[in-house]
């Protein structure tokens, strides 16, 4: 995952694994308001979820600093009437956890490294 929050240009990139070998890993892309506004991205035809692959939609996104090391994420699915998904990122110094909740009730925890 990067971040980019400066510049008036803020954005965000996902890159994921396969977890079939025998396909690529899915990258999501978009613009993420921080004036407390979402910002739509372009039609996509994936998704972090398998209910939502090949179904065009249009994903918007913000975020807002929750204190000093936690920055939240919200990715919503425009037109399907769910809440959005929630990217907690918390950061440490040079680690990062990533806590990812899905509308269907799932979770995802990662840590990692914090780059330049």
């Amino acid at each position: 995952m990067s971040l980019v929050l400066a510049d008036g240009q803020s954005h965000y990139t996902v890159e994921t694994y396969a977890r079939n070998t025998a396909k690529s890993g899915l990258t999501l892309a978009g613009p993420i308001g921080l004036d407390g506004n979402y910002r739509k991205g372009k039609p996509i035809y994936h998704g972090l979820s398998e209910r939502l692959e090949g179904m065009p939609r249009v994903d918007a996104t913000k975020g807002t600093w929750q204190g000093e090391n936690t920055f939240l994420i919200e990715r919503l699915c425009l037109g399907e009437g769910e809440p959005p998904e929630q990217w907690t990122l918390s950061f440490f110094g040079t680690r990062v956890n990533l806590l990812a909740r899905f509308p269907e009730g799932q979770e995802t925890f990662i840590e990692g490294e914090a780059g330049g």
